[in-house]
């Protein structure tokens, strides 16, 4: 265990950026059998949009956001109340779960999350960041996993944390290298709000094939290859308000 964890600090003081970071995270949480991922950045202020990074399926994501599932999903509520690694079924409560937070479970299960594990971080001021990880696998084999695997994911998510803490925190002056247009600072916040192209090019009164060619650009800009990691990105650097 002690290797992997050395390995995994050697390489992350070695990345570049939160992608690099979040790839090497990756890679070592999938070699001990955990599948999508995410890491949420939960914000104190309960109407602002939650920062999610990892490999969860873009459309999910955006739904998330737009439903504003942090609001009722179950992982974010009560996960900062265990003290350690969790599953995501063993959290629903014995009066049962309310209707909407069956739909939540439901919907999540039609993009392939059926069940997985929660990890709370706890910061200062009673911030906190939450690491998830599928396993789509039988009640025996989650149990194999998690058994086997629970201290190496912990550290990992811990160190994982540090790291991409300090990636968020630099911002490194990137507002100010990388001018936007208005009009493509406008088609990203339509995406950040979870506005399809289609749905931005009726607000702005452009076709969709300008919203495409503005957020092309915007990837171009901000290099990175999808527009919700341009909007991570962004938003990271101050380029969007949350």
């Amino acid at each position: 265990m002690s290797k992997h964890i050395d390995d995994f600090i050697t390489l992350a003081q070695g990345s570049t950026d939160l992608a690099d970071l979040s790839s090497l995270f990756e890679k070592i949480i999938r070699n001990m059998g955990f599948g999508e991922w995410a890491y949420q950045v939960v914000n104190q202020k309960t109407e602002s949009k939650p920062l999610i990074l990892g490999s969860y399926p873009e459309s999910w994501v955006q739904h998330y956001v737009e439903q504003s599932y942090q609001k009722i999903d179950p992982v974010i509520i009560n996960g900062p109340q265990q003290s350690r690694l969790f599953l995501w079924s063993g959290l629903k409560p014995k009066e049962g779960l309310i209707k909407k937070q069956e739909i939540f479970f439901n919907e999540a299960k039609e993009f392939g999350l059926k069940d997985g594990v929660g990890l709370p971080i706890h910061g200062v001021n009673g911030g906190y960041s939450m690491i998830s990880a599928s396993i789509n696998a039988s009640s025996e084999e989650i149990s194999k996993i998690c058994k086997e695997h629970q201290v190496t994911l912990q550290l990992v998510s811990y160190i994982y944390n540090n790291f991409a803490q300090n990636f968020i925190s630099e911002r490194r002056l990137l507002s100010d290298a990388v001018l936007l247009t208005p009009k493509e600072k406008e088609c990203l916040q339509w995406a950040y709000a979870g506005k399809t192209y289609w749905e931005t090019s009726q607000i702005m009164g452009i076709s969709e094939k300008t919203v495409d060619f503005h957020l092309a650009n915007v990837r171009g800009k901000l290099s990175v290859f999808s527009t919700r990691e341009a909007v991570v990105k962004a938003i990271m650097f101050g380029i969007l308000p949350t």
